[in-house]
């Protein structure tokens, strides 16, 4: 009986990529700086927090009640006042799957918090 056996290296399986979603995706919203048009346009102070511009039906935010139009004023205390300070703000609290945000709506303001 003759066994053939064939020598070499083991190349280890390679995990399935695995998506990586920005916090805002990750709780349903996008945002936008509030430029002078959109100011004009949603009535609202321009370079003062961030704009919603779209929420994902079934989401954390929209389950929380944010809707477009809501202007985002801090997160976690911390003033937001373009998309980039709320990216970075929202990157630092991501990890406790919790966040504390102030926001703007029909000129009244509140504190939401977001758990997922």
């Amino acid at each position: 009986m003759d066994v053939s056996v064939k020598m070499g290296k083991l190349v280890p399986e390679k995990p399935a990529p695995e998506l990586i979603l920005q916090p805002s995706e990750e709780i349903g919203l996008a945002v936008n700086t509030i430029s002078p048009n959109l100011a004009q346009q949603y009535n609202v102070t321009p370079g003062v927090g961030v704009l919603v511009t779209s929420v994902e039906p079934g989401s954390v935010a929209a389950l929380a009640g944010i809707s477009q139009g809501t202007v985002i004023l801090q997160v976690d205390r911390k003033s937001v006042n373009n998309a980039k300070e709320f990216a970075s703000a929202l990157n630092t609290s991501i990890q406790d799957r919790s966040v504390l945000l102030l926001l703007l709506k029909n000129n009244v303001q509140r504190y939401l918090v977001l758990s997922w």
